[in-house]
C-alpha cells in the first residue's frame, strides 16, 4: 500500500508595522503604518532578500515622499495600513507512507512501513520582517518553517511490527 499527503496553502497574512514613533498622541509608540496611495506593496519580482517594497509605506505624519522623515507630524489618529493586509510565500508540502504485510504463518504477520515527511525536501519560507523602521531588513525572509517547532524539512521513518 502507499498513501501520499498533499499540503499546499497561500501563504500567511500579516501586518505591517513602525516603531519609534506616536502620530496618534496615545503614547502609543509604533504600530501600523499608513498605505502610501498607488504603490503596490509587493516588488515585481520577489525573492526572499526583497519580498516586500519598501516604498508602500509610511509613518503616519511623514511625506509621501519621505516614508521615515524623522519628525512625523501630530495627527491623532493611528495609521490606515489594514491588519493582514500582507501575504508571505506560499507553503508546499507532500508526506509519503509505503506499507507492506507479509504473512508469516496463519497467526503471525509481519508489517512494515515507511513514512517521509516533505519527501522532495522543499523549503517552505517564513513571514518576512515588516518593520518599516527597520530598513535593512524590512521586506527579508530569514528563516524556512522548519525552524518553527513540529516542522522539519525531510524526515524519514522506518517500523517493523509483528502482529499475532
Amino acid at each position: 500500500r502507499m498513501a501520499w499527503m498533499v499540503d499546499a496553502h497561500s501563504g500567511y497574512y500579516f501586518t505591517p508595522s513602525f516603531d519609534n514613533y506616536d502620530p496618534s498622541n496615545t503614547d502609543s509608540f509604533g504600530g501600523r503604518p499608513d498605505v502610501i496611495a498607488g504603490v503596490s506593496p509587493y516588488p515585481a519580482n520577489k525573492t526572499i532578500n526583497n519580498w516586500l517594497n519598501p516604498g508602500a509605506f509610511k509613518v503616519p505624519g511623514c511625506p509621501d515622499s519621505t516614508p521615515l522623515c524623522t519628525n512625523p507630524v501630530s495627527l491623532g489618529r493611528f495609521g490606515n495600513a489594514p491588519v493582514n493586509s500582507l501575504e508571505g510565500p506560499d507553503f508546499t508540502d507532500f508526506d509519503l507512507s509505503f506499507m507492506k504485510d507479509a504473512r508469516l504463518t496463519e497467526r503471525f504477520t509481519l508489517e512494515f512501513r515507511a513514512t517521509a515527511t516533505n519527501v522532495f525536501n522543499h523549503p517552505n519560507f517564513t513571514t518576512p520582517a515588516a518593520d518599516i523602521s527597520s530598513t535593512a531588513t524590512y521586506g527579508v525572509i530569514t528563516s524556512t518553517a522548519a525552524d518553527l517547532p513540529n516542522m522539519v524539512l525531510r524526515y524519514v521513518d522506518f517500523m517493523l511490527r509483528l502482529r499475532f
